[in-house]
């Protein structure tokens, strides 16, 4: 809806100029400015108290401003007079009209300024000629009926009438439309936009939204006395205009008498503001108009106020999610986004991005935007599923070593008769070379069966940090002769847990050569014993390259392996450990340092320290 052009007061009106106003101890209007164009609809919103019906009711004559002026048809005046404002064209559906319940219908429309329909003239002419103008306004009222027997929509539509008689230049309604009927409301607007396009021009006192969406033109936002914001409707959405409305309304005192309103605005705030969740809202031309506290903590705490676009609320090292949240934004319904990696406060994290479109009565204002951190159910996930893998390998491995040893076994008892049965170097060489391969091959085997829970245990209570401890110093001596600096912290309590001692050995010690092939050219071997949470932790750390983060989530598979040449790498090694671990009810996970190098972590539970 086009609306008539009005700059600086050029083309207008009425013209309301620095309007200032005090009642008591109050101060009502400060400096209020606003110009209204002949044929339109000019909507002006604000909270209570805000000073809209006092504008209005200046405007019209019933009250006078303390300082500022009115221009109308050129002049200038300090105030209107209601008579003045009557002569004018102005005329007021006030909140509370002066219409009387014991009149009837044609009364209460032809009535003057003294309350009674003047010239006098029979009941039959009163309703003759209010017959008229309800019929030329296309209003279905009887004439004849009492006020009284009307709904409160009927009412407002004869308050209506009777204003409308006078052929106004301008009409001010203050919040009469929100007492019509949904019917009446819309016949009412159709009226008043045909008015309008012959030259009619209207204040719209309003605080529904959609009323103001479907039938302004222009919109003000006036809050504690000042014109905030002026502007063609087509140009605001409505996120920004009930936050520039109505977010502040608790400053104002007119509100804080009423308690049961404060607590309601007090409460959606909150709402919004302290939710436990990342919230953004944007509005329909993709600017974020509301951050929440944990999303301004998860962005940047020098995140500003108001974001310019989303390309800044969500920071330079995430502008890859920037096109597809646009995306996501110009849909009609709700989209979801999984394992999305997001870069925090925190270093990267791995995200879920939820949109889903606001609606007011049935027009989108905006979209909801929503991130919530799953990294930690990412790594439980990936975790569950590699140790889901390995069960299943386990089966499958103790039937295969089973079924291999067999024929092993009936290959070495070959070899043992060729070694006995003959003299001949050369056989007796070639049977020596075979017997070293089946030991490799029974090795092998032999990891293979670490899958397996059949593999006998014996387990015992033992200091997980003191057997770190001596793995430590049995290596410090070959270590450092490679150029390897190896250090070891520890509680200074005993870390107790129960497991096969042999087995723990065996990982502690696979970990170590890991972390010494990955620095062939020396570096640094950080060996950490604590407690956390009820459980053991050994960490072990390296300054080697690190891990290429798409494979942190397959280094535990079998037979996978990061190292070249692999003639006797057969990538058994951590997938053994992690079995190990597992079965003992603890954990093997793998990250990077932010400062260089790979760290490996296994946890055990802790047992008492006077468990057997």
């Amino acid at each position: 809806m086009a609306s008539p052009e009005v700059a600086g007061g050029t083309g207008a009106l009425l013209g309301l100029s620095n309007l200032w106003l005090t009642q008591g101890a109050h101060r009502i209007l400060e400096g209020a400015t606003l110009d209204i164009a002949p044929g339109e609809i000019h909507a002006l919103v604000g909270d209570r108290g805000s000073g809209k019906s006092s504008l209005a009711a200046i405007a019209t004559g019933f009250l006078r401003p303390d300082a500022g002026f009115l221009r109308i048809d050129g002049g200038s005046h300090p105030f209107f007079t209601r008579k003045q404002a009557a002569r004018l064209g102005i005329e007021w559906v006030a909140q509370q009209p002066a219409l009387f319940d014991g009149l009837t219908v044609a009364e209460n429309i032809l009535l003057d300024g003294r309350g009674l329909p003047w010239p006098i003239r029979s009941r039959k002419q009163l309703e003759k000629e209010a017959g008229e103008i309800l019929s030329t306004l296309d209003l279905a009222i009887d004439p004849s009926a009492k006020l009284g027997e009307l709904d409160l929509s009927g009412k407002v539509l004869v308050d209506l009438a009777r204003n409308l008689r006078r052929n106004p230049r301008l009409l001010i309604l203050d919040e009469a439309m929100e007492k019509l009927s949904a019917e009446a409301l819309t016949q009412t607007q159709a009226l008043l936009r045909r008015l309008g396009e012959r030259g009619l021009a209207i204040l719209h006192i309003t605080h529904r939204m959609d009323d103001l969406f479907a039938f302004a033109h222009r919109v003000t936002v006036l809050r504690e006395g000042r014109v905030l914001f002026s502007d063609a409707v087509e140009h605001v959405d409505r996120v920004t205009l009930v936050r520039l409305a109505y977010t502040q309304l608790l400053r104002h005192e007119a509100i804080e008498r009423d308690a049961g309103f404060a607590r309601l605005i007090q409460y959606n705030e909150a709402i919004l503001t302290s939710l436990p969740v990342n919230l953004m809202v944007v509005d329909m031309d993709l600017r974020p108009v509301l951050v929440n506290r944990c999303a301004r903590e998860l962005f940047a705490p020098q995140l500003p106020g108001r974001a310019a676009s989303l390309a800044q609320c969500v920071g330079e090292r995430n502008q890859g999610i920037v096109p597809l949240l646009e995306s996501a934004c110009r849909e009609a319904g709700a989209s979801s986004f999984y394992r999305v990696p997001f870069f925090a406060r925190n270093g990267e994290r791995i995200h879920t991005i939820k949109t889903d479109p606001i609606l007011d009565g049935g027009h989108r204002i905006g979209t909801l935007i929503i991130l919530e951190d799953v990294t930690e159910q990412e790594r439980l996930r990936e975790q569950a599923v590699l140790s889901g893998n390995l069960a299943s390998l386990g089966l499958l491995t103790a039937g295969v070593a089973h079924e291999i040893n067999n024929p092993l076994d009936i290959i070495g008892y070959y070899l043992q008769h060729i070694r006995f049965s003959t003299a001949d170097a050369e056989i007796l060489k070639a049977a020596t070379s075979i017997e070293e391969e089946v030991e490799a091959i029974a090795a092998i085997v032999d990891s293979l069966i670490s899958f397996s829970d059949k593999k006998p245990r014996h387990p015992e209570r033992f200091d997980l940090a003191r057997l770190a401890e001596d793995l430590v110093e049995l290596l410090r001596f070959g270590a450092e002769r490679g150029g390897v600096a190896v250090s070891c912290l520890r509680e200074p309590a005993p870390l107790f847990v129960r497991a096969d001692r042999n087995e723990i050995r065996q990982v502690l010690l696979n970990l170590f050569r890991n972390a010494f092939e990955a620095m062939p050219d020396g570096g640094g071997l950080e060996v950490e014993c604590r407690t956390v949470g009820g459980h053991a932790l050994v960490s072990v750390c390296d300054t080697g390259p690190g891990i290429e983060p798409s494979r942190l989530a397959e280094i535990f598979l079998p037979f996978y392996s990061t190292k070249e040449g692999g003639g006797k790498n057969s990538g058994l090694g951590l997938s053994i450990s992690y079995g190990i671990v597992s079965r003992h009810g603890g954990g093997l996970a793998a990250e990077n340092r932010a400062r260089g190098g790979a760290c490996f972590k296994m946890t055990l539970p802790l047992v008492g320290g006077d468990s057997v």
